[in-house]
């Protein structure tokens, strides 16, 4: 999201990075997350049962597409009240009042723990896709990146 979007004031426990151009909201397992590399023992516990969750607040400069060159991009234009549904849905996840858990695998920016269990059905798509619903996109969770980006990409159509 541009920064510029979100009134951190009226959005806390929403943490504000440094300045910067765009503010990225990422959420999952709270010990696989923002572990550096891959993890077997993160991972399997993440799926096998039900564990803490965090989400990744950070800001960066760059524009999206230059930033994340080898990721799928697709740019969402929302209306001011989709915006705010979608922040509401971002802060009510975070735990009130959160500390940093970590730094940011990125840009500027930390770890900060939610309130929300991570587990094989609620996964960080599945995050994303309710997220995605709450500022009114039209859109089914998905367990995996590409079957929630499939559906975006429809959505650019005409």
């Amino acid at each position: 999201m541009r920064a510029a979007d979100i009134d951190f004031e009226r959005w806390r426990p929403l943490p504000r990075p440094a300045p910067t151009a765009y503010v990225e909201v990422g959420w999952g397992d709270r010990d696989y997350y923002p572990a550096p590399g891959f993890n077997l023992w993160y991972a399997l516990k993440a799926v096998a049962w039900p564990t803490p969750s965090a989400l990744q607040v950070t800001g960066f400069d760059e524009p999206p597409v230059r930033r994340f060159p080898e990721s799928d991009v697709i740019e969402l234009r929302l209306a001011r009240g989709a915006v705010e549904r979608l922040l509401a849905y971002m802060a009510a996840s975070l735990e009130p009042q959160p500390e940093p858990l970590a730094p940011a695998l990125y840009g500027t920016g930390a770890f900060y723990p939610s309130r929300e269990e991570f587990h094989l059905f609620k996964t960080c798509n599945v995050w994303t896709a309710r997220a995605l619903r709450e500022a009114q996109i039209d859109v089914r969770s998905s367990l995996t990146t590409e079957g929630l980006m499939a559906q975006l990409r429809n959505l650019e159509e005409p």
